[in-house]
Order: structure tokens, then C-alpha cells, then sequence
């Protein structure tokens, strides 16, 4: 599947922003959309960073912990990286 990851800084200014975005082949909400940048965090109750969150083609929430599963499966072999279930029962 085709995904794409979009960039939303928290940092204090733009120079900082870009210093860490121009390393990266991502899209991102531009700096001087600080209030589309705060509606987004707010939405989606980012509180801290980096915050990995994956969504589907509707913009529904799939997975809050995408950071860990993107560590754990570099290469993408999990992809659509879903939650596991905490539990099996059997």
C-alpha cells in the first residue's frame, strides 16, 4: 500500500523546524500554520514528541503507537503496522 508521512513541528520557531525537516523526504504543515499545527495537535491529543500516529484513507485512527512498531519494523514487513492484541485468548 501507498503511504505517506506528514510532518507537523512542534518547535518554537522555523528555523529549528527546518533544520530537522530538511533532512527528511516528508510532506509537513508549514510553520506559519500554527494554528492549523495546534488544531492537529489538539484533535489528536499529541502532547509530545516525536508522536507517530497512522491514519486511514477516511482519517480515522488506526494506531496512537506507530513509533514503536516503525522501530521495531524498519523495512516494513508488518505494514500496516496494526495493534497486536495485548491478550490472546485460546
Amino acid at each position: 500500500k501507498d503511504w505517506e508521512i506528514i510532518y507537523l513541528s512542534g518547535d518554537r520557531d522555523e528555523a529549528s523546524m527546518m533544520d530537522y525537516f530538511k533532512k527528511q523526504p516528508w510532506l509537513a504543515v508549514p510553520f506559519e500554520e500554527s494554528e492549523t499545527r495546534s488544531a492537529l495537535m489538539s484533535h489528536f491529543g499529541i502532547e509530545g514528541f516525536p508522536t507517530l500516529i497512522m491514519l486511514d484513507e477516511d482519517l480515522n485512527v488506526t494506531n496512537r503507537g506507530l513509533r514503536g512498531y516503525i522501530s521495531d519494523d524498519p523495512e516494513g514487513k508488518e505494514f500496516p503496522w496494526t495493534p497486536k492484541p495485548v491478550l490472546t485468548l485460546d
